[in-house]
């Protein structure tokens, strides 16, 4: 117990000191005209950045804005090491959708889940969710942010994706949580 109250202390006392001798620069900030969350942050072996989250009205980085088609959509903006923007998506149903997760394959495809109600267009991709309440999405996007494919899991009950993982062999692996059957 002693020892690992030692090593807090180290830990935070180091730490400020580390913090403010970074040179921190804000290359630019997603901007919004309502509700913007942040859900996803990933970052990846050759340095880009993948940043995800919700939106309703419109959403803005650098010069690009997207529109939101419903109450709360999904947005994932991929940029380079150096803050460029490098591709974006997103999505969503009318009404509140959810991005839960981001991850990358080895081949540089990127793999987006999350939640949404009814039917959900995806970049030129939709998804019907034929019982008609909320379902997951799990969306697969080529190195230039392009949909591949996009799957949907369905059933009765309130559900959510929490994760997501792709290894070597590519197998995807969603965490799910989920208050009814699914089908």
């Amino acid at each position: 117990m002693k020892l690992s109250s030692i090593y807090l202390l180290a830990i935070f006392s180091v730490l400020p000191s580390f913090l403010l001798s970074q040179n921190w620069e804000v290359r630019t900030q997603i901007k919004g005209t309502q509700n913007e969350t942040s859900s996803a942050l990933l970052f990846t072996e050759t340095g880009e950045q993948l940043i995800g989250g919700a939106f309703s009205g419109d959403i803005q980085y650098d010069e690009l804005t997207i529109n939101a088609l419903g109450e709360d959509d999904v947005y994932l903006f991929c940029l380079y090491n150096n803050g460029d923007l490098k591709w974006s998506f997103s999505g969503g149903s009318i009404i509140d959708d959810e991005l839960a997760a981001v991850a990358k394959d080895n081949s540089g495809n990127t793999y987006v889940c999350g939640s949404y109600w009814i039917e959900g267009a995806f970049g030129d991709f939709t998804l019907v969710n034929n019982t008609g309440g909320k379902a997951i999405f799990l969306i697969k996007l080529d190195e230039n942010g392009q949909v591949v494919w996009g799957r949907s899991i369905e059933g009765s009950g309130l559900k959510e994706t929490r994760d997501v993982i792709v290894d070597e062999a590519r197998l995807i692996v969603a965490r799910l949580g989920v208050c009814a059957s699914v089908e």
